[in-house]
């Protein structure tokens, strides 16, 4: 009897200790539990977000020079006090501060491969221009309405307007300030404007007389190919305006190919390349396109690039349809004419200047899409078609990315809400590009790359395959490509050392 007792008692110990023990295992499940729940939502949220983190693809080296952009980066920003104050709009032709910012600075010296759209003689800075003309005594300034006109001497004209002033003089006394004529002659201020598209298109009235005098126009080009030399860019295409006249497209493109001769004697790898441009004008003749087309095509056999004796290379790679695009013709007038068989047997690539637009029904980039475009100029409103987004990645068609032109015509005013960083996030092939540095820059491509960091928060990573980009989406041949993608790597690798 004692010996069933005591199982009976060993028995219901056991009961108490196994509930007890179940009691006490609850609140520890729950804590595993919970854990596991905020383990898989920071999992979930890292996979959100993961394309923000490249970290992973830079060296030890590259990592330490990241946190060295980083901490410029900051540095600027508390230099504004804080991220609310920062001018995002990128005013860098006014602010001191930003382009003598210890970043600037460092995207200066960054090799930036190439860029691929710099428009006719317009990618020196209007600041650079202005120490180039400032010597000569046939300049002239006519002050008419308050604005400013620029005159050459032509003898065929005749003698300066009245109310004229020679430029050099009217600097000297004070009466043609740099800062004046930098507020007449770029899109740094809207003085007098409705909008920075009716100022341009005046800006560009009241300058037309430089590219009427070819010395001067040979100076302007060999300036903006050595300054792209010391930004440490290696390829420039150049898009050069050409018309129905074979002969005045021959004198223009010679007179490049000369500038870019005289430039490669400082540095024997830099490269230029011309896309000839025909304007989409709603009001000019389409045969002055035709004519314009098939003048690129016999000069492209005529005028090659012979710096190097051994092996002449093509100089003209490509051909353009470009111009404002609302309200002028859309490039589906120009289907038949850009889908002729003799564009590709003759070796010109389109590259097309498309949606550089705000507007839905701008479809632009459709057609440059349909018609094999091997880069697109702009594609601003691409973000409102997501399935030509997806086709655009698919095929590896590359946009040409102008941030601060893009600002300073005013299609954002606030370039963190420019649509290229989706496009960049998404996958879609990139690269940055200058466009009209002389009215929109203080400098040609390095400001660019500058926005990129400041305003779509790229690390160096981005900066590095935006780079990679321009070389490799570039008009060159393979085996050019290749040698300026190796001398590209090279440069970076010391670029790099220098950041230790």
């Amino acid at each position: 009897m004692k010996r069933r007792k005591s199982c009976l008692l060993l028995l219901l110990a056991m009961l108490c200790m196994q509930t007890g023990c179940k009691k006490q295992s609850e609140p520890v499940s729950a804590a595993n539990d919970g854990r596991q729940e905020t383990d898989d939502y920071e999992r979930r949220r890292q996979e959100l977000t993961k394309n923000k983190d490249s970290s992973q693809k830079l060296s030890e080296k590259e990592l330490k020079a990241e946190e060295k952009l980083t901490s410029c980066k900051q540095e600027l920003i508390d230099s504004y006090g804080g991220y609310t104050f920062f001018p995002y709009d990128m005013p860098t032709l006014n602010d001191t501060r930003l382009t003598g910012s210890s970043l600037y600075a460092l995207c200066e010296k960054m090799p930036k491969g190439a860029d691929l759209r710099s428009q006719d003689c317009t990618g020196l800075s209007m600041e650079r221009l202005l120490m180039l003309i400032s010597d000569r005594t046939d300049f002239h300034v006519c002050l008419d309405d308050g604005f400013c006109y620029g005159y050459m001497y032509d003898a065929d004209i005749g003698p300066f307007p009245e109310n004229s002033i020679m430029l050099k003089e009217g600097m000297e006394n004070g009466r043609l300030s740099d800062a004046r004529l930098m507020d007449m002659w770029t899109l740094r201020t809207l003085t007098e404007f409705p909008d920075p598209g009716t100022k341009l298109e005046k800006v560009r009235v009241q300058t037309d007389c430089i590219n009427l005098d070819e010395k001067l126009v040979k100076s302007i080009y060999k300036e903006t190919f050595l300054n792209y030399i010391n930004e440490n860019v290696s390829l420039v295409e150049i898009r050069l305006s050409y018309t129905a006249d074979d002969e005045k497209n021959r004198r223009i493109t010679k007179l490049v190919r000369d500038a870019y001769y005289e430039a490669k004697k400082k540095s024997p790898d830099f490269t230029v390349r011309i896309i000839a441009v025909s304007d989409k004008d709603i009001e000019l003749d389409k045969d002055e396109v035709k004519g314009a087309l098939e003048s690129a095509m016999k000069l492209r056999e005529d005028i090659k690039d012979e710096s190097d004796k051994s092996a002449a290379k093509h100089f003209i790679i490509g051909f353009d349809i470009a111009g404002t695009e609302d309200g002028n013709r859309p490039l589906a007038d120009f289907v038949k004419m850009l889908s002729d068989d003799k564009i590709k047997d003759s070796g010109l690539k389109l590259f097309l200047s498309a949606g550089e637009s705000l507007a839905a029904e701008n479809t632009n980039l459709a057609d440059a899409y349909l018609l094999g475009a091997a880069r697109v100029g702009h594609g601003l409103n691409l973000s409102r078609f997501p399935e030509m987004i997806d086709k655009y990645k698919q095929d590896g068609v590359c946009l040409e990315i102008c941030p601060i032109s893009n600002c300073r015509q005013g299609y954002t005013s606030d370039l963190r809400l420019h649509p290229a960083v989706q496009y960049i996030r998404n996958g879609n092939p990139v690269v940055l590009c200058s466009d009209k540095a002389r009215y929109t820059e203080y400098n040609a491509l390095a400001d660019d790359y500058f926005a990129a960091v400041m305003c779509w928060d790229l690390g160096l990573a981005d900066l590095k395959q935006l780079a990679k980009n321009s070389i490799k989406y570039s008009g060159l041949p393979d085996e050019e490509r290749k040698a300026l993608e190796e001398k590209w790597e090279n440069d970076w690798d010391s670029f790099i050392d220098d950041m230790q």
